[in-house]
């Protein structure tokens, strides 16, 4: 027990914790912030949630962390001020390693999206009404995205949100034609037509029923990336309203800081459906 208790309080507190507290009369406290800039403490874990841990046992695994992820030391660093952990840096440098992987992602669904695309031109029995009007939406999607993405960076928020929502419902009625395309196709000698999920880079076939859906949206590798996506809009938006006068940015308490809820994701799926 006595073993058990003390490997815990090293994993908190560092070996060399009683020498550091009676040295420097140091409170608990003050010696947990006194080690945020330690070399093996996590730092993305402290901005909200280390990566490593969000594909675990996916096919774009990052490998295990081998830092130190520490809740105390979490409840520390949402305890500074925004001023005092912009001193560190360690936010920055968390959304330059998320968009990073995101520009990674990116560059693979466009390669898998030219696969697909080719595949599926290899299909026949499609009418060409339904294949410009597929081809309609795709370009309308693009379109609207690459808009979506220009009024976040000028910080026009509401705009965003409003074509954000567009483009889903953009998204549900191409999936609802290629649907029925497929229902016509689906039967024995003919190709399934698939397609590439835009978050996550993985392959799906419109003739997925709805259970086979939601598994890949439950999914690590899916549900990863949309929290990565996810943060790196919020961190957007809050750094356009600054930079218009609206809110001050919040760098690290609009993505889980203080809870370590990334875990949770974790727990139920062992691999990316």
């Amino acid at each position: 027990m006595a073993d058990a208790m003390r490997a815990m309080l090293d994993s908190l507190m560092g070996k060399h914790r009683n020498e550091a507290l009676d040295a420097k009369k140091l409170t608990v406290e003050e010696y947990r912030r006194s080690r945020l800039a330690d070399p093996d403490i996590c730092k993305d874990y402290l901005c909200g949630y280390c990566p490593n841990e969000l594909f675990i046992n996916t096919k774009v695994t990052l490998g295990r962390c081998d830092l130190v992820h520490d809740e105390a030391l979490m409840e520390e660093w949402s305890k500074l001020s925004e001023r005092e952990q912009r001193k560190y840096g360690y936010y920055e440098q968390f959304i330059t390693r998320l968009q990073g992987l995101v520009d990674d992602i990116d560059r693979k669904i466009g390669r898998q999206a030219l696969r697909v695309e080719e595949e599926n031109a290899k299909m026949a029995e499609i009418d060409p009404e339904t294949r410009d009007r597929l081809a309609e939406l795709a370009k309308e999607i693009g379109s609207k995205t690459n808009e979506m993405e220009r009024l976040t960076d000028e910080g026009d928020i509401d705009g965003s949100s409003r074509l954000f929502k567009e483009v889903e419902a953009l998204k549900v009625k191409k999936d609802v034609i290629t649907a029925q395309v497929q229902q016509k196709l689906d039967r024995p000698g003919v190709n399934r037509l698939s397609s590439v999920c835009e978050v996550c880079s993985a392959f799906t076939m419109s003739s997925d029923n709805e259970a086979r859906i939601q598994d890949h949206i439950r999914g690590k590798q899916h549900s990863g990336f949309a929290k990565i996506r996810e943060t790196l809009r919020q961190w957007k938006n809050k750094r356009n309203a600054a930079r218009t006068g609206g809110a001050e940015e919040e760098p690290s308490r609009d993505v889980d800081a203080g809870k370590g809820r990334s875990r949770d994701q974790d727990r139920d799926r062992d691999r990316e459906r």
